[in-house]
């Protein structure tokens, strides 16, 4: 008697397009369900993946390039997945796909992005443009900050910035202030923020505003409010009211803008640009894909660009996916908490936690940040 031969179902297709917070998650927690019941694809422009949060203290040079990124290709071969390096140029829900810059198509059966955000640039001349550069996406600055900081470090002849202008009035700003008068303060460069329209800190807690201005006056970095930029020319920066703050490095951490590869997905969109997600952190009206981190738009409620989310959205993003495989339903909903803590770095050793209301500063804030950042370094890395 001839048997006839089953065929073989082919395990779930899992593509991740980016290296965000919430995918180094799901890269770990995926491992525990047996390799063989799908496979994953990690596509990222760079092998290496930052974590925003220590950014502030590599720029004051308190610790060092390596110890900032995590290494997608290492975690991917580590863990059986396969990595793509390349940049994702066009997602295809109804067909399922997902285009890269090189030309190659990946089919999925689940997709997840964690794509991040781009700057919204503002005007520069062609003799400004080399000075200025964007904290997004952070792989860029990282390498601007290179070019900027090698003089100070004996490995080339380039002169050390005399005067550092620092667009934007949110804690991301501030951060980058205070850690760029650090890092100069052999030299006595000058630093500035320019805030715009609305102000130094204006969606923080009067306590943490009035800490982080007494930490800008102890540090003597200059606070320009209440106008924006208009643009940057040789000398530096210009304001909106035609005042000039002349610097030779301009740091831009200002209002987010989509990432391009929304423009051509035909994704559903927000008013902003954002990907519009549901409480299970599905696309709106797509079940098998899925956004987290910056480039999503929650749409139970707003909420800001800030990594605390994406971090506590990485798990339930995860089960989402594990659920998925195993053909379980409902999925979890994802449920931002209203009050979150916030560390700012101040100064040496120093740093500004709040939490709702409360506002403090010291070492003992500087202690806590040190520690949850290299609890999850050490996770995840």
């Amino acid at each position: 008697m001839l048997l006839r031969k089953v065929p073989t179902l082919s395990p779930p297709k899992i593509v991740l397009v980016g290296g965000g917070h919430a995918h180094i998650q799901v890269l770990h927690g995926l491992c525990a369900i047996h390799r063989d019941s799908f496979t994953l694809t990690l596509v990222s422009s760079g092998a290496r993946a930052p974590y925003s949060g220590l950014i502030p203290s590599y720029m004051a040079q308190d610790l060092t390039e390596e110890a900032l990124h995590f290494d997608l290709r290492a975690l991917c071969d580590r863990f059986g997945y396969t990595f793509a390096e390349d940049e994702a140029g066009l997602v295809d829900a109804i067909a399922k796909t997902v285009t890269l810059a090189s030309g190659a198509i990946l089919a999925y059966d689940l997709c997840s992005l964690d794509v991040g955000i781009r700057p919204r640039e503002i005007e520069a001349s062609a003799e400004a443009r080399d000075a200025v550069v964007y904290l997004k996406p952070i792989a860029l600055f990282i390498d601007a900050w290179k070019s900027f900081t090698r003089d100070v470090q004996g490995t080339t002849p380039k002169s050390v910035p005399k005067a550092i202008a620092v667009v934007g009035g949110g804690p991301a700003a501030f951060e980058v202030a205070v850690a760029c008068k650090r890092r100069f303060a052999s030299q006595k460069s000058s630093v500035h923020i320019i805030t715009g329209n609305r102000g130094f800190l204006p969606d923080e807690a009067r306590g943490t505003a009035r800490l982080a201005r007494a930490s800008l006056a102890s540090l003597g970095i200059t606070l320009f409010e209440g106008v924006p930029v208009a643009g940057f020319d040789a000398q530096g920066a210009v304001l909106g009211d035609g005042t000039r703050v002349p610097c030779d490095v301009s740091c831009v951490a200002t209002s987010a803008a989509p990432p391009r590869l929304f423009e051509a997905s035909g994704l559903p969109l927000g008013d902003s640009g954002f990907v519009r997600v549901t409480a299970t952190l599905n696309v709106e009206g797509l079940t098998t894909l899925f956004a987290v981190g910056d480039c999503a738009e929650f749409l139970p409620r707003p909420l800001p660009k800030a990594g605390v989310f994406a971090v506590r959205q990485g798990p339930v993003l995860l089960r989402n996916l594990q659920r998925l495989l195993r053909g379980k339903e409902p999925l979890e909903a994802y449920g931002p908490q209203a009050r979150y803590l916030k560390i700012m770095v101040s100064g040496e050793r120093e740093a500004i936690a709040s939490y709702g209301r409360i506002s403090v500063k010291g070492k003992v804030a500087w202690v806590l940040k040190q520690a949850i950042d290299a609890l999850f370094m050490r996770r995840f890395r």
